[in-house]
């Protein structure tokens, strides 16, 4: 048998009903596992190394497929269908990305950071794809 005289005993500590897990719908945990896919990869821009004078003036990359695609799908979602009674999907899908804007803005002071200058890249990415809608009920075809 044992006391405890002034001190609290955690070992059989528990959070009750809130201790266990709650499962949520496929629908919303995809939702949320998009959102984190593009918050972690595209949500945060890097802060490049000061320009030197004469040296080159590096942009960052061209938009990814990944995230190009991605942008698609906000504009255009294919995805939310019934399998085998609606069915949406995009074939021969071919990305085309132009640099139409490449400049850079003069010097300013921004607090806390000093004396900073932004760089500015624009693209166009044109998306050229075949979109194949499925029906499979009552009578199946394919548009």
């Amino acid at each position: 048998m044992s006391s405890q005289v002034g001190c609290v005993s955690l070992s059989n500590f528990t959070l009750g009903p809130f201790g266990l897990p709650i499962p949520i719908s496929p629908y919303l945990q995809d939702n949320e596992e998009m959102q984190f896919h593009v918050h972690e990869r595209y949500a945060r821009v890097p802060i490049m190394g000061p320009l030197t004078q004469g040296g080159p003036v590096a942009a960052i990359d061209p938009p990814s497929d990944d995230e190009v695609i991605h942008a698609l799908e906000r504009a255009r979602p294919v995805r939310g269908g019934v399998p085998f009674l609606y069915e949406k999907q995009r074939n021969r899908v071919r990305i085309v990305k132009e640099k139409i804007a490449d400049y850079i803005d003069d010097p300013r002071f921004v607090p806390l950071i000093g004396f900073s200058q932004l760089h500015h890249a624009h693209y166009k990415c044109t998306v050229y794809f075949e979109e194949v809608t499925i029906n499979g009920w009552p009578v199946p075809y394919t548009l």
